[in-house]
């Protein structure tokens, strides 16, 4: 459903000022015009509105960037937590099928592929669980290999 605010011209929406640089330069904003700080000259106004476009800019690329590093870090993570448990055999639940293999997830979050060749995928289907053992486990290419238990 979409926002029916996002068509208004004069829109703003911000979550929490101590965490993202964009909500405290909204908040600066606000916090000027409520003030009676915020008068510019038509010239004025147009230069801080191509200001405020570059900060937003940037700020969103930072922003997305910062996410990708904290997922690969996440998957880092999951995969030398993986190496640790080289040999362990779980109980997983599988969360996807495919020709070329079956994902499971651990209790622990890891999620890794039994190869269709170390098990016949045809009788699975997402949501079942199966008893796996961590098989191998590369950081380079964040690749956890499961087996059947």
């Amino acid at each position: 459903m979409p926002h029916y605010a996002l068509a208004l011209r004069n829109y703003t929406h911000f979550t929490s000022p101590i965490r993202r640089y964009p909500d405290l330069t909204v908040h600066r904003q606000v916090k000027a015009v409520l003030e009676g700080q915020a008068h510019a000259s038509p010239g004025e106004e147009a230069a801080l509105v191509r200001r405020l476009a570059a900060v937003a800019d940037r700020c969103s690329r930072l922003e997305r960037a910062a996410e990708a590093a904290e997922l690969e870090s996440v998957e880092v993570k999951k995969v030398e937590l993986a190496r640790c448990c080289l040999g362990l055999e779980e109980e997983g639940v599988v969360t996807g099928v495919f020709d070329f293999g079956v994902f499971v997830r651990l209790p622990n979050g890891v999620e890794g592929l039994v190869p269709a060749s170390a098990l016949d995928p045809r009788g699975l289907r997402a949501g079942d669980t199966c008893r796996v053992q961590v098989v191998r486990a590369d950081i380079a290419s964040r690749q956890v290999t499961l087996g059947p238990a």
